[in-house]
């Protein structure tokens, strides 16, 4: 069986805005929730030569708020790197790294 070569990424780079939610309001049980209006983060990805190939990276964090210094850049332990990490094995993308930017 012959390997099939990974096709070359169409983007090299994306971002979206990512709404803040507001779970546990009662009786559901962490199953009901809500989204905040106008509060979220702002997540960028681009391709980044200096990763490893199926590594990611987050290289900056930023905000309006004190709180986002508390936020760890390994995406191991961050919850916007751990689900790109998910995404990247679901897509198969190994032969690129990936460096995210959260705002």
């Amino acid at each position: 069986m012959p390997l099939v070569a990974e096709a070359k990424p169409i983007l090299t780079f994306s971002w979206t805005f990512v709404p803040t939610t507001v779970t546990n309001l009662g009786s559901g049980f962490d199953f009901l929730g809500c989204v905040a209006d106008g509060l979220g983060d702002f997540v960028s990805v681009m391709v980044n030569p200096t990763i490893r190939p199926g590594q990611l990276s987050i290289s900056k964090i930023s905000g309006l708020f004190t709180s986002f210094k508390k936020l760890s850049k390994n995406p191991l332990y961050n919850y916007v790197g751990v689900a790109t990490i998910s995404a990247m094995k679901l897509l198969g993308i190994c032969s690129i790294g990936l460096s995210l930017s959260l705002e």
